[in-house]
């Protein structure tokens, strides 16, 4: 399986639409069998899309990403999922594990299946 998360400093990036670099990932039975890092700087929107498309990405595990390129990457057969957070080797592990929803990786004020994370404030929820 080809994955592609958004990379800064070895964490998802929070936006992916304006991330510099993106880590593919190929595993195999859950063991990374290879990675490298590419370059997304100054790509335009299309340019992005392309990109992924040649690399013939599954799977994209990132933060932030806005509805237009989501619905276009959903539309041509990669699956996306989104608002994560955190260190990469930990979201590889957690989602080989079934464990993405974990409140760990998700980022705060979003909902996962019903079940929403809000920051401390006027909308947090104990």
């Amino acid at each position: 399986m080809r994955i592609v998360i958004p990379n800064t400093e070895n964490r998802v990036s929070l936006l992916f639409d304006s991330a510099s670099s993106i880590r593919v990932i190929d595993l195999i039975d859950g063991k990374i069998s290879s990675q490298i890092e590419k370059s997304m700087k100054e790509l335009s929107f299309f340019q992005r899309l392309n990109c992924l498309l040649s690399l013939r990405t599954e799977t994209i595990i990132c933060g932030a990403i806005s509805r237009p390129l989501k619905d276009i990457l959903i539309s041509s057969g990669i699956k996306v999922v989104p608002w994560v957070k955190g260190e990469i080797p930990e979201i590889l592990s957690a989602f080989h594990e079934g464990k993405l929803e974990n409140s760990n990786f998700i980022m705060p004020g979003q909902c996962i299946k019903k079940r929403c994370l809000f920051r401390r404030g006027r909308n947090y929820k104990s």
